[in-house]
């Protein structure tokens, strides 16, 4: 007997259709997103490949389809299908290294609001679980390796040679860098290389890195509702025990969040079950877990101490708002549950 959910909608998804964003911007997902077979009304079980012109390779990467039911793809607060493009919150560390004194002590009043800035880290990185995960079903390794280079690199050379021009070419504050950390960076494996970053906003790329290189394994495989939901758990018990096994590929402290995010479209795309409310619960404690603690976590205290709760309440709007999301119904739809 085939313990998955059913799903429980009945039309075809549009793969033509981009993701809307708050504004109307579509999200980067692109019209390559998804390919694959016939819905039949229950996952992992094909009727008939849909071949596009030369097409159909995707729909045997694990006989992955679109979910029946969805016309359109849910609207997300925020962009992460095109690649993670650098988030900076506040660098108070450089900020005080250049102004000589922190920003709370600067600007008092602006820096008590524009601090939480920091967690929309968080919030992308939820998103990026939902949308990269969405993208990727149906697609052949393939289809996802080149996906993820091409919308992700062009642009973060870019942003190195900008960076670059500016260290190299002008006096700052930061001096000249050896030409290594420079040729580092362009790798984007400049953290496991032990190397700093050019820009300490390139950060996030190496725990987004981490996601794609582990998932892209689940890819490899085909994506199926179980696959997934194996992932997820695999990957949450390994962000709890390499705290102290010093695992620098599982990336604890973030990954909670693109746990969340790949729950929340398995939800999306077939139907709420206890056990993948079961998978957020456990991702939001662990995101708090890491976020309130006080060495090693996701915040640090010495520059900036707010009230626990407002991280508490920052948190779980951010879970609430993919959750609500998840609910959405496609663009033009009166809405699905």
């Amino acid at each position: 007997m085939d313990s998955r959910p059913e799903n429980t909608h009945a039309h075809r998804m549009a793969p033509e259709k981009q993701m809307a964003v708050p504004g109307g911007a579509p999200l980067g997902v692109g019209p390559l997103d998804a390919k694959g077979d016939r819905g039949t009304g229950r996952p992992g079980r094909a009727r008939a490949a849909v071949r596009r012109g030369g097409g159909g390779a995707a729909g045997r990467a694990g006989g992955a389809r679109e979910p029946p039911g969805r016309s359109g793809r849910p609207a997300v607060p925020g962009g992460a299908g095109g690649g993670p493009l650098p988030l900076r919150g506040p660098d108070t560390g450089r900020a005080e290294f250049v102004w000589g004194r922190p920003p709370g002590e600067l600007f008092p009043d602006a820096h008590r609001y524009f601090a939480f800035g920091r967690l929309g880290v968080d919030l992308f990185f939820l998103i990026s679980g939902f949308v990269i995960c969405m993208s990727a079903w149906g697609r052949t390794p393939r289809d996802f390796f080149i996906s993820r280079v091409t919308r992700l690199h062009p642009m973060y050379w870019v942003a190195i040679i900008v960076s670059a021009s500016v260290v190299y070419l002008f006096d700052t504050p930061f001096g000249h860098p050896n030409p290594r950390v420079l040729f580092a960076n362009f790798t984007m494996l400049q953290t496991p290389l032990g190397v700093d970053n050019l820009d300490s906003v390139y950060w996030t790329l190496w725990p987004e890195l981490c996601f794609y290189l582990t998932f892209a394994v689940v890819v490899w495989k085909g994506l199926t509702y179980q696959r997934v939901v194996v992932f997820c758990g695999l990957w949450t018990v390994a962000a709890v025990l390499a705290p102290s096994a010093g695992t620098l590929l599982v990336n604890p402290t973030s990954a909670p969040f693109f746990i969340a995010g790949m729950a929340f479209y398995l939800m999306y795309r077939f139907r709420p079950t206890p056990l993948l409310w079961g998978i957020v619960a456990m991702s939001w404690l662990l995101a708090l877990h890491f976020l309130l603690a006080p060495h090693g976590g996701r915040n640090n205290w010495d520059t900036w101490a707010p009230w626990r709760g407002w991280l508490v309440l920052s948190t779980t709007v951010f879970f609430l708002l993919i959750a609500r999301s998840r609910s959405a119904g496609p663009p033009g739809s009166a809405g699905a549950g």
